[in-house]
This record gives structure tokens, C-alpha cells and sequence, in this order.
């Protein structure tokens, strides 16, 4: 990021704002994959699962299958997953280098899945709780 943001035009300034709007749902994203066990389910298959094979080990929360697709493609989109179309069964969603670090069920990898649970947590807690103290002092 530069430090002069003068030098930067409007688009660049733009651009840096979505940046930092789209982090923010990248957190969120992750939360929820980490919630839902998706890189666990993923990895207990052993290999590329359908939407619908991973719906079906949702069942005990009840996930929306649309909102799940949503998040699905968003996680592919960001590098969590990747998607794979290869065959006669529709889109697949497998595991990346990033999701394997997620997997909390296996003893192979040192998962980092409640690291993404906890940080989105304290963070937002902590600017929840200062934004209220901030908007309080100066009636935002």
C-alpha cells in the first residue's frame, strides 16, 4: 500500500476499500467452513465431494443447500477449496494446501481450524466493543 495516498488514483483508492470489505468476508467465510466441518467432511471422504454428498453430512445443522453452494464457490473463489468438474457427477469441491490446515479429525496435518474461529471471534469482539465506546464518546 502506498504511503502517499495522494499518488494513487481514484480507482486504485477504490480498489483498496473493496480489498479491505472483501477480508472482512473472507473471515466470515472461513468461520463457517470451519463451523461446518467442510475440510473435515472433505478430507474424511478422501477425496473431491458433490455438493450434495456434503449437504447430506450437514444434515445434523440443517444447511441451506443454496446458502452452502454460495459459500462453497465463495471458498473456491478465495483458495479454501478448489472445484473440480472432471467427471459425470457436477461440481467438486476438494481440498487445497489452505483447507488441509483446517482439518481438525486427522492426525496428519496440525490443524489451524480453531485458530479460524477464535480469531474471527476476538477480533470482532474487540472492535464491536471499541466501535460502541467510540460511538458513544462521539455520537456517531
Amino acid at each position: 500500500m502506498p504511503e502517499d495516498m495522494g499518488q494513487c488514483d481514484e480507482r486504485e483508492m477504490q480498489a483498496l476499500i473493496w480489498d479491505y470489505i472483501n477480508s472482512y468476508f473472507d473471515s466470515f467465510a472461513l468461520r463457517s467452513a470451519v463451523e461446518l466441518g467442510i475440510s473435515d467432511i472433505i478430507h474424511s471422504h478422501g477425496h473431491p465431494i458433490t455438493l450434495s454428498q456434503l449437504s447430506a453430512a450437514c444434515l445434523s445443522i440443517d444447511a441451506n443447500p443454496d446458502c452452502l453452494h454460495r459459500l462453497m464457490r465463495y471458498l473456491v473463489r478465495i483458495g479454501i477449496l478448489v472445484e473440480n468438474t472432471d467427471d459425470d457427477d457436477g461440481e467438486k469441491f476438494g481440498l487445497t494446501s489452505l483447507s488441509k490446515l483446517l482439518v481438525q479429525s486427522g492426525e496428519q496435518y496440525d490443524s489451524m481450524g480453531h485458530l479460524g474461529l477464535e480469531g474471527v471471534d476476538g477480533a470482532m469482539a474487540s472492535l464491536d466493543m471499541e466501535l460502541g465506546r467510540k460511538s458513544k464518546r462521539y455520537s456517531i
